[in-house]
């Protein structure tokens, strides 16, 4: 018998998070959905569960991770706090947007996740008359750089060190690769 897999989104109360609740409930899996605040629309499935947490606290996201097996879940970090007018990174924006992703990184190796995905943002790529793809040069004059693109690249930077450095961000990729979730046509 397979083991379950389950998908936890940080900051699922949001469109994206919501959206993926429930192409992942459609899909069969089970999630496990973590915001500061509840989504005012809530779905009846029994394979999702809400939780409250706060990434700038680490201790209010563990009980999203308890009881899991190791490589038996997927982290799917959306959570970001964006101000669009922000000349320079803010300490809130620091806290939640760099730190944040850190916090729930830590917690994704202590409980041996098999897969985590960062979902960054164009605005943490250097802006150039070209098409930007994971491997463009990420904004770096933070002195200089908006608030939110900065703090974004500095999330972006520290995955893909953790890259670098050897993290086994796919420790149980096969059930992710085998895993798959269509969009509908032309997908």
């Amino acid at each position: 018998m397979e083991e379950p897999f389950t998908y936890i989104l940080i900051g699922a109360a949001g469109h994206l998070g919501g959206t993926l609740i429930s192409l992942l409930t459609q899909s069969g899996y089970d999630v496990r959905a973590l915001d500061f605040a509840l989504p005012k629309e809530k779905s009846e499935s029994p394979q999702i569960r809400y939780y409250l947490g706060d990434v700038t606290k680490p201790e209010s996201l563990k009980e999203a991770f308890e009881g899991l097996a190791p490589h038996s879940f997927c982290v799917i970090h959306l959570a970001a706090l964006i101000n669009i007018q922000a000349n320079r990174p803010t300490p809130a924006m620091l806290k939640v947007n760099v730190d944040g992703v850190k916090n729930v990184f830590a917690l994704f190796e202590e409980k041996q996740g098999a897969r985590f995905i960062y979902v960054s943002s164009v605005d943490a790529f250097l802006q150039t008359r070209s098409l930007v793809n994971e491997s463009s040069p990420l904004v770096s004059d933070y002195a200089h750089a908006a608030g939110y693109p900065s703090t974004k690249a500095m999330a972006t930077q520290f995955i893909k060190d953790k890259i670098k450095d050897g993290a086994d961000l796919d420790a149980g990729g096969g059930v992710f690769l085998r895993r798959e979730i269509h969009l509908g046509p032309g997908d």
